[in-house]
């Protein structure tokens, strides 16, 4: 929500600049918001994963991998884990990319054909052919099983972490 502020605040401004670009205010808002928001879901993920990746250290407590000094389970690890890891994970490795693969989807005979189109959406499809025009979303959600076999796997050896990567 913050960066969507942001970016129309921005995009506000010029517009107010340059009165004739008004017209393509919503063009570049959402162009600028598909941008950002697959260019930071990486990184979301992963910061979301983390929350719950702890490690047993042999005193019979688990703790945090990102902060040893955050016992897992326990207040206020147990707080942050329910009420932004798990929500965020819902929404930032399921929803976002769900929501935006209908988006495009609902766009399907128009993806190739229509320059606006093109222009709004396009950054997430145009270097695939026409019939795969969804293979995006299905590399978006390989990373997010990535992302959850490094963190969730943590404690099992390399290997068989590199081996269920591999059969992404």
């Amino acid at each position: 929500i913050i960066f969507a502020a942001l970016i129309a605040i921005i995009w506000g401004v010029y517009v107010l600049i340059n009165p004739g670009e008004r017209k393509n205010f919503v063009n570049r808002f959402a162009t600028t918001l598909i941008v950002i928001l697959f260019l930071i879901h990486p990184t979301l993920v992963k910061f979301m994963f983390s929350l719950f990746a702890c490690k047993d250290i042999g005193d019979g407590h688990s703790y945090l991998i990102a902060d040893f000094n955050v016992t897992c389970w326990e207040q206020p690890h147990t707080f942050y884990a329910y009420a932004i890891g798990l929500p965020g994970i819902i929404v930032w490795c399921a929803g976002i990319p769900f929501a935006a693969f209908l988006l495009v989807r609902s766009k399907k005979k128009e993806l190739f054909t229509n320059i606006e189109v093109l222009k709004i959406y396009g950054f997430i499809y145009a270097g695939f052919m026409e019939r795969t025009y969804y293979w995006e979303f299905v590399i978006v959600y390989r990373k997010v099983a990535m992302a959850a076999i490094s963190v969730f796997m943590y404690s099992v050896q390399r290997s068989i972490q590199a081996l269920l990567v591999f059969l992404l």
